[in-house]
């Protein structure tokens, strides 16, 4: 009533009791509709003493009553709901943001994590490649300044030891001619593997038969693989497609290749070669192995860096010259260590357009 007594109540104990202290009450009777949140136990008005339920929460209404010509308030309606369902809803979706907060942060943070990570390594790689890059420059323009120096009196002294072995001369002699002549020769390899670092790949690449390069590089090494016992084996697949190439650069990574591979059998071996199309890739795939020693797993992807080897003698570029001549064919050169022993060298070249 308009003397904040009550006049009714679904709780008849509160029949005729007065209330003073409320804000929301003022309000209501100044015609305002007055809303208010609480939960039962929290008593911070008087009327709120009758709600049963520990901890539920409720919402508080306060509906001003007026008169007949709808100006003056004669009294207000108070009333208690506890809408359990909604408030669930409410919480559930509380929760249900949180949780999708929480899963978008994780996935936010695992999206950057991936994202730097990536940026990181192909940093990484550029600076290695850089790094390569440019110190191969420097041995190019050495290279190229020195091999003409030294490969007019290389040859001199190859000659020379030649025309003396052409003597037919016995014993400690004919043996110190025939390094002079093998020796001369492996300078010659090295330079010319210090010249194809500055070598760039020619602008117009030919259709390459991989079948007669393969030919070609075994029947050079055909004395070699005789005087060092090594059996050679060559399978290469008929009608094999033909690629697109530079085919002194293809030339030079097979010898490359096979000498690394006798190398690795001073004692004798078997050395196999083959070469087969993978017609669901698009590529034709060529595979070098030996029966060596092998290499440890841990050492493998070391020997495509820059004057890096596991040999006692050599000066280390010759495979990564060998994969950075295949990345310029737009293939790639693997090696890999069989449980059985050896190593296999697989080369893999798309087939030309």
């Amino acid at each position: 009533a308009s003397d904040r007594t009550i006049i009714w109540s679904s709780d008849a104990e509160f029949i005729g009791v007065e209330f003073r202290t409320n804000p929301e009450l003022d309000e209501a009777f100044l015609g305002e509709l007055g809303i208010e949140q609480g939960v039962v136990g929290e008593v911070r008005k008087a009327e709120q003493a009758f709600l049963e339920g520990e901890g539920v929460a409720f919402i508080e209404n306060y509906l001003p009553v007026h008169d007949e010509q709808g100006h003056a308030v004669i009294g207000v309606v108070e009333l208690y709901k506890s809408p359990q369902a909604l408030f669930a809803a409410i919480q559930t979706g509380q929760r249900l943001v949180w949780l999708s907060a929480a899963v978008a942060g994780i996935v936010l943070y695992f999206v950057l994590f991936w994202i730097i990570r990536r940026a990181s390594r192909v940093i990484r790689e550029q600076q290695s490649r850089l790094v390569a890059s440019e110190t191969l420059a420097v041995v190019g323009e050495i290279s190229s300044a020195v091999a003409h120096g030294l490969r007019n009196p290389l040859a001199s002294i190859r000659s020379s030891a030649e025309l003396a072995l052409e003597e037919q001369p016995s014993g400690y002699l004919r043996e110190s001619l025939t390094d002079i002549v093998s020796q001369s020769d492996r300078l010659e390899g090295w330079i010319r593997e210090f010249l194809s670092c500055a070598r760039p790949m020619p602008a117009e690449l030919d259709q390459v038969a991989l079948d007669e390069v393969i030919a070609e590089c075994v029947e050079v090494f055909d004395g070699q693989l005789e005087r060092q016992h090594i059996r050679a084996g060559v399978q290469v697949e008929s009608n094999l497609p033909m690629i697109q190439g530079d085919v002194a650069s293809l030339r030079q990574v097979l010898n490359s290749l096979i000498a690394n591979a006798i190398e690795a059998m001073p004692g004798g071996g078997k050395l196999d070669i083959s070469a087969c199309r993978d017609s669901a890739a698009r590529q034709v795939r060529i595979c070098v192995s030996d029966s060596g020693h092998g290499v440890p797993a841990e050492q493998v992807n070391k020997l495509f860096q820059p004057f890096s080897t596991s040999k006692g003698t050599g000066l280390g570029v010759g495979l990564y010259l060998a994969r950075r001549i295949i990345d310029r064919h737009r293939g790639t050169l693997e090696l890999a260590t069989p449980a059985g022993g050896g190593t296999s060298a697989t080369i893999r070249i798309p087939v030309a357009e």
